[in-house]
């Protein structure tokens, strides 16, 4: 709306200037009645910008003491904890690790798919030379030797070398090293398509460390020979601590029925010695013969030094086979069990094991 606003006449000579300013001041008046009235601020509006700021200083007083509580408690993890604590705590951290990894790689698989299937779409011929996708996979990581002698020398020392990486998790798994001296176990179970096999030996030998670990890898090294149940076999030698051993045992003297494929690794600290035994799984030069049972294990034997000439000896082994065997298999033509069939054969390479290393 619009409003006129008349002009202020001129005071005519000799008229008091205060008559012509109540006349500016009554037309001002009027002209502010015809204004709208705005409505005032609510007051919910200053009590939200209140609570707003009132928020963000509780969330720096917070965050203040969470910063003060973390770090407290990475001191206290740092400058206490037993052994097995500080065991724990880093397989937790690896795990959660590996756990964001595997996220991580899910989500750029995932991203891969999606630009693969538009490319699929868009392409829809493909070209004549191109070649489908692979999977790189390293032959260490499926536990294969290959034909070419660098080639498979690289994947042997690749496969112990992780072996002994993860030998922590070996044991915490089996608590070997809480075992008490003169523990003798071994144990054959059945689980759904598998035979697991756990094995424990803890001794006391009165010998120095480094001697007995000495006899030991020369042992393995020359562990070549056949005896009633079993055959051992040095396949082939990698460096000075590294050796490819072949154990074949049978229920009888005449026929196989079990292949293990050890690869075998000396490490030697200051107070310690300890083998590393890794089963290959293929073998492109020396492949398994048909119709044998082939063994998955993991095992070690750690010796170390507990007095003047007196030393700890620990073995540990666990492993699977498949509860199926293969085709033409000997254990077929058997009434015996396949699972009482294993237990018979690893038990022989127990004793037999035991007598060597003694």
């Amino acid at each position: 709306m619009t409003t006129a606003i008349p002009c202020a006449p001129t005071a005519p000579l000799g008229e008091p200037a205060s008559t012509t300013a109540d006349v500016i001041a009554t037309v001002f008046a009027d002209f502010e009645l015809d204004l709208p009235v705005l409505p005032l601020r609510p007051p919910r509006v200053d009590r939200q910008k209140e609570e707003l700021v009132y928020l963000r200083q509780q969330v720096e007083h917070l965050n203040a003491i969470l910063v003060d509580l973390t770090s407290s408690r990475m001191v206290d993890e740092l400058a206490g904890g037993t052994f097995w604590e500080k065991i724990a705590r880093d397989q937790k951290m690896a795990s959660t690790r590996a756990s964001q990894e595997n996220n991580r790689l899910k989500r750029a698989l995932e991203d891969q798919l999606h630009v693969a299937k538009e490319l699929e779409r868009l392409l829809v011929k493909r070209p004549r030379l191109a070649e489908p996708p692979s999977l790189d996979l390293a032959d260490w990581k499926l536990r294969r030797l290959p034909m070419d002698e660098v080639s498979r020398s690289a994947a042997f020392h690749a496969i112990v070398d992780d072996a002994f990486a993860n030998l922590e998790t070996l044991f915490l798994r089996s608590h070997i090293l809480d075992a008490p001296i003169g523990q003798r176990l071994l144990n054959v179970t059945e689980d759904r398509d598998s035979i697991l096999i756990s094995v424990k030996n803890v001794i006391e030998i009165p010998d120095n460390v480094m001697s007995v670990g000495e006899k030991t890898w020369t042992t393995w090294r020359g562990c070549s020979g056949t005896l009633p149940h079993m055959r051992f076999e040095v396949l082939q030698s990698f460096g000075v601590d590294g050796v490819y051993v072949r154990i074949t045992t049978s229920l009888d003297a005449s026929t196989p029925c079990m292949q293990l494929n050890y690869a075998i690794k000396r490490f030697v600290r200051d107070t310690r010695v300890v083998f590393v035994l890794k089963t290959v799984l293929d073998d492109e030069k020396l492949p398994v013969l048909p119709g044998l049972l082939v063994g998955n294990h993991t095992a070690c034997i750690v010796m170390e030094a507990v007095g003047a000439n007196r030393t700890c000896r620990r073995v540990c082994v666990e492993g699977s086979l498949p509860a199926q065997p293969p085709r033409h298999s000997p254990l077929l033509q058997r009434e015996l069990s396949v699972t009482d069939a294993v237990f018979k054969m690893m038990q022989s390479v127990f004793q037999t094991l035991e007598m060597l290393l003694a």
